[in-house]
């Protein structure tokens, strides 16, 4: 649950820093990290899409992460592409694998 918090203070922040001409379409977001773990990056895009997601509880990667108003599913090929993971989308569910 803290995890969750400092996710959401950490969007709020990144976003309130940002000029207002600067938001995002509907269906698109931006992440602006320092050191973001694969799996809270991948839950966060489960709940701006409203999807379920089903990670590989091994997966233990992180790192920096930026992109500025992306839709969320490309943002998924983007988080898998940059943590060297496998994502498919289907049936409502956000599947990660190694």
């Amino acid at each position: 649950m803290k995890n969750k918090i400092r996710i959401l203070i950490g969007i709020a922040f990144a976003l309130s820093s940002l000029p207002s001409h600067a938001k995002c379409g509907e269906d698109e977001l931006r992440f602006l990290f320092d050191n973001l773990h694969a799996a809270k990056a991948f839950s966060i895009l489960s709940d701006f899409s409203g999807l379920e997601l089903d990670i590989d509880a091994t997966i233990a990667r992180s790192g920096p992460i930026e992109f500025d108003c992306m839709h969320w599913e490309k943002a998924a090929a983007y988080l898998a592409e940059e943590f060297d993971l496998k994502v498919t989308i289907e049936d409502g569910v956000i599947h990660v694998r190694r």
